[in-house]
This record gives C-alpha cells, structure tokens and sequence, in this order.
C-alpha cells in the first residue's frame, strides 16, 4: 500500500511539473500561429473562465475535503453526499447557461466584456466543466488517487494543445480554435473523471448536505475571487479603457513567462509549510523564507535581463513588445510568493485577516488602475504592471507588520528590501531596453555578478543553504 501510495505521489508531482513547464513549451508554438491580438483576447477570456469556475464551483471543491473525512467510514451517507453537491451545481450551471442564452442578454454580456459574444460563452461552459472538475479532483486527492489524478491531468493538458493547433493552424478558426480546444480537453476530463466518481453513486439528494455545503463553501469564493481579481483585474481594465488588444496581448506573454517561478515557488512553499507548522517560532525557519526569497529574485534578475535575447529567439517579432513589461511582471511574481505569509495567519487561526488583506490589494490595484491609466494612456499597459506590483507589495508589507506586533515574529526585513530593489530598479530596466549585442550581455553578466556578490556576502553559508533549497524545490521528485 506504501508503495503503491509513493508511486502515486510521485507521478502526480512528475505530472504537475509537464504541466506547468509544458504550458511554457508550448508557449512559442501558440505565439506563432495566434496574433498578438488573439493573445490579447486570450489575456481577456482567461480571467473569465477562472473567476466563474470558483463562483459556479461554490467553494464545494473545498467541503469535499471535509466532509470525505467526516464519512469516509460510511459509504452510503458519502455517496449521497457526493450526489447532492455535484447535481446541485450541474444544475446551477445549466440555469446560468440558460440566463446566457438568452438573446437580450447578449449585447449586455459583449458591453462588460468588451469580447465576442461567443467567445464569452465557450469560456463560460469551461467554467462549468472545471466547476465539477474540480470537486472530482479534490476527491480524488483526499481519498489518496493521484494516479488517476495525475493521468487525467495529462490527457485534459495534452489534448487541449494538440487540439489547439489543428483547429488553429490546419483549420484557421483562431482565437476560437483555441477556446475549442480548451473545452474539448476539460469535457475529456470531466469523462475520465466521472466515470469513477459515479461508479457507487447513492442516488438520494439530502438537503442538509446542500445547507452544509452552502454554508461552508461559498465564504471561500470571496476569499478565492478576490485574489483572482488581484491578479487579472488590470486586464479587464485596459480593454474598458480600449487599449489595443496586441499590447494586452505582450503583456498576456510576459505574465504567462512569469510563471515559471511558481514551479519553484509550489514545490519550496509545500514543504517549508510543514517545517513551520511544527515549530513556527524557530528562527531558522523564518530565515529559510529569507532565503528562498533571494533565490526567486535571483531567477528573477536573470529572467528580466535576458528576456531581450530570449523572446527574439523564440517567439516572432510582433511580440517584442513583451520585454519591456518583464521586470515589473517577473517581480510581481516574486512578491506574489510572499503569500507563504498567509501560513503564520492559518497557525494562529486569524485566517480572517487575509479576507481583508487580499480587499485592500484589490482595492489599491483597481482604483490606481482607474486614475492612472487615462492620465498615462501611452503606457497604459506598464502601468497596469505596476498597480499590481504596488498592490501586492502593499499587502506583504501589512503581513509582516501584523506578524510583527501579533504573533511576535520578526524577520530581517532589509534583506526583503535589498532583494525587491536588485531585482527592480531603473539599471536594470536600462539593461533589458538596451540592444541586443555583445556589450549588453556584457554589462548584464556584470549586474549579475554584482547582485550575486551582495547576496552572498552575509551569509557565510551560502552552499550549505544552497544545499536545503534544492532538497525543498525538487528533492520530492527524486
């Protein structure tokens, strides 16, 4: 059972890490054969079918987990307790379908979206699928199937991309052969996934699983919703103030580009939060997030200085505009990270606070965004970057405030700060705009010598540090 339990994990963690880095090979291949406006639109419908597959999905993903512990002794209450939620929500999808078809709504749906009608609605139906997607995938994940996870993953990543391409470059449907796709490959999995979630279905629906499950799951989609908001509300913004969709489209890549660094960021956070939850008060393990941080802004100076060279090479010319906006994007990311703080709120059960705190990063986001952006309407898209950077900057510097005053832990703050100035500073932007050549590079192997220098220069156990986060970020693959 061990054994069986290990192989699983493993493929799963083998399976998250295609995906993610696969996402990013097959990023070069979509850039050629959509436009940077269809990028654009993408960058537009994505938020979309993220944001209402957590409010379709009513934060039940999340009960699942709780309520499989509470019955997973009684079969028959656990099946009908699996039956209520997921026809619950099937239904609740087919009358939001309903509402959408309707044809007064249409012209309303096109005017907040400022997107195809159809495309709207393809990525609806997405959220849809994803929203009972996703219940099937926690249950699965709690009752220890990761194999079957895993698989299922695969199969929905590599159909969505092989289907992309056909529709897009043998059958020329564009930015609608993409959203084709995508739908294909989550109806594959919601096929997969189900076949095994009704194998022992007890067909009797229970209202007090429904009053449960409402109760318990739809306060976590304003937690979810919001941070969702805070990362993809600057998009929506710039299509409200008519920004063209291929300068949405550059900013789509170098976001997209960016998440590389949640590869290394999931898999160090995962294993340090066990590490902290046994002894939060350890000042070592405090430092390892010091640590980890400096490596992040390490990749990120990295990324930002030859992304230049990077993009002329793998993607074509209409989306260099994409350079430009990858230092503030790539910090952003790194500053993102900074979400492990959330897990000092969880131990001391003060997990209300990050409600208020991921509001308020949304507050500042969207109203910089709405009083900048017509001022500064020439770099309309670079100031999007920005609010967000501020937004989220803004919300970790409360964090550790509060965990200061609160909790009574302290970090060495100043190591954050020189951290976010090596990796976000006017050199630095200078050095990415310059052309490409061999002073340039360089100049920017100089700036990453210097910054290597000031990293290590305090920490007389760079090596042995070095050793722990490799064993953080991939020792669980091996």
């Amino acid at each position: 059972m061990k054994s069986s339990i290990l192989k699983g994990t493993l493929i799963y963690t083998l399976a998250n890490t295609i995906i993610k880095l696969g996402g990013l090979v097959f990023l070069p291949i979509m850039t050629r054969i959509l436009t940077t406006e269809e990028f654009g639109i993408i960058g537009i419908l994505s938020p979309i079918t993220t944001i209402f597959t957590i409010v379709l999905g009513l934060g039940f993903y999340n009960v699942i987990l709780k309520k499989y512990v509470d019955l997973k002794d009684n079969k028959q209450e656990l099946e009908t307790f699996k039956f209520t939620v997921v026809i619950f929500i099937l239904f609740l999808n087919l009358l939001v379908l309903v509402v959408f078809l309707i044809p007064c709504f249409r012209g309303v749906i096109e005017k907040i979206f400022k997107v195809d009608y159809l495309l709207v609605l393809i990525s609806m139906i997405i959220a849809m699928v994803n929203s009972l997607n996703n219940m099937a995938l926690s249950l699965f994940r709690i009752e220890k199937k990761y194999f079957k996870v895993a698989i299922g993953s695969l199969i929905s990543f590599f159909t969505n991309y092989i289907l992309a391409i056909y529709f897009i470059s043998k059958l020329h449907l564009g930015i609608f052969g993409n959203q084709f796709a995508n739908l294909c490959a989550v109806i594959t999995l919601l096929i997969f996934l189900y076949v095994e979630y009704f194998k022992d279905i007890h067909i009797k629906f229970s209202k007090n699983y429904l009053v449960y499950s409402i109760y318990n799951g739809v306060p976590l989609i304003f937690i979810e919703l919001t941070d969702q908001l805070v990362n993809f509300s600057d998009r929506y913004i710039l299509a409200v103030f008519n920004i063209s969709y291929g300068l949405i489209g550059a900013y789509t890549l170098a976001y997209t580009g960016s998440r590389i660094l949640s590869v290394i960021t999931g898999s160090f956070i995962n294993a340090w939060t066990a590490e902290l939850y046994l002894d939060i008060r350890n000042e070592k393990i405090n430092r390892n997030l010091e640590l980890f941080f400096s490596i992040l802004a390490f990749f990120c100076i990295g990324a930002s200085l030859f992304s230049p060279e990077a993009i002329s090479l793998l993607f074509p010319k209409h989306y260099l505009l994409a350079i430009q906006y990858m230092p503030v994007v790539l910090t952003s990311a790194i500053v993102q990270s900074l979400y492990a703080l959330d897990y000092y709120f969880h131990y001391f059960e003060k997990s209300k606070y990050i409600v208020v705190f991921t509001f308020l990063a949304l507050v500042i986001n969207v109203s910089l965004n709405l009083i900048l952006i017509p001022i500064f309407k020439s770099n309309a898209v670079y100031i999007a970057g920005l609010t967000t950077l501020i937004a989220l900057t803004t919300r970790a510097i409360i964090e550790f405030v509060i965990i200061n005053r609160c909790f009574k832990i302290k970090f060495r703050y100043y190591k954050f700060v020189i951290y976010f100035l090596l990796a976000f500073n006017p050199i630095l932007i200078y050095l990415t705009r310059r052309p490409i050549g061999i002073v340039s590079i360089l100049l920017k192997l100089l700036y990453i010598l210097i910054c290597i220098g000031i990293i290590i220069k305090d920490d007389k156990n760079w090596r042995k540090h070095l050793i722990y986060l490799r064993q953080r970020i991939i020792g669980r693959v091996n």
